[in-house]
């Protein structure tokens, strides 16, 4: 049986646009997404162990998952220049929740995400249900350590280059892709110094992260056999006509028909309720 592919989705690093690009790959019943900011790891490995099909699990969920699941398995993730990734994260936070969080609260509840992530850290606080350890100097060495070893990654700013990349390492169809889930509402102006400082002293082992995989990234490059200028070129036009973004709309469709199926039964159930209840 191939690997498990178990997609970290660290908010905010091309994650959506990244779940099309591989609806596109795989059969419907063969991807799983664990839904919600921490996923309930007891239900996904339940839902793991019945369900043999499934090639590809995307959800929040952070290193370690793979100690429960007894089926050989491959860690896949996406990273971002930090800063940006905080402040498209806030301004996304402000979307969904229709308030303006206080941005030094925000900080530090969401210090260093990306190697609290791929150290197992998050894992380990979500799975045990205690609150998160601060992250020091031994808990970017872990995520430096599960990233070179465990996992396949790309960069969020590099993301033309990490598709191609996947696509050698998986063997997939050339794929096309729309950008997804941008954060609205975001300013156009930058954010003050002293924002930016604040975000950059929270975040100064993802920022030394980051770094790290982009020297990794580099080097994976070089071994793979193309020619990779001409690669991308002719990657870019082909995902530029309207062949290409109709076939982004359809699998945008395909990946999002279970959930549109799913309200369609439970407003048809109220419907249903309604109707008994004017009954008796």
């Amino acid at each position: 049986m191939r690997d498990l592919l178990l997609f970290t989705h660290i908010p905010k690093t091309a994650g959506i646009t990244f779940l099309h690009v591989v609806s596109a790959q795989y059969r419907m019943r063969q991807i799983h997404n664990a839904r919600g900011a921490s996923p309930d790891t007891v239900k996904l490995i339940a839902t793991l162990r019945k369900k043999k099909a499934i090639r590809f699990v995307r959800g929040h969920f952070g290193f370690g998952v793979h100690e429960l699941i007894d089926r050989s398995s491959r860690y896949l993730c996406f990273l971002r220049e930090p800063i940006a990734r905080v402040i498209s994260h806030y301004y996304f936070h402000c979307h969904v929740h229709d308030a303006v969080p206080d941005w030094v609260a925000f900080c530090a509840s969401h210090e260093n995400t990306m190697t609290r992530y791929l150290s197992g850290a998050k894992f380990t606080a979500a799975y045990s249900g205690a609150p998160p350890e601060p992250t020091d100097q031994a808990t970017l060495e872990a995520a430096k350590s599960n990233l070179q070893q465990h996992y396949w990654f790309g960069i969020t700013e590099r993301f033309d280059e990490s598709i191609l990349l996947f696509r050698n390492r998986l063997a997939w169809d050339i794929p096309c892709y729309k950008s997804r889930n941008i954060t609205p509402k975001k300013p156009v102006s930058p954010e003050p110094q002293d924002i930016l400082s604040l975000i950059e002293r929270h975040n100064r082992f993802d920022i030394e992260l980051y770094a790290f995989a982009n020297e990794l990234f580099d080097q994976t490059l070089a071994t793979q056999p193309w020619n990779l200028e001409q690669e991308l070129n002719e990657f870019r036009t082909r995902n530029d006509t309207p062949a290409a973004r109709n076939a982004a709309a359809v699998q945008s469709l395909r990946l999002f028909m279970p959930k549109f199926k799913f309200r369609a039964r439970v407003e048809l159930q109220k419907l249903r309720n309604l109707i008994r209840q004017g009954r008796t």
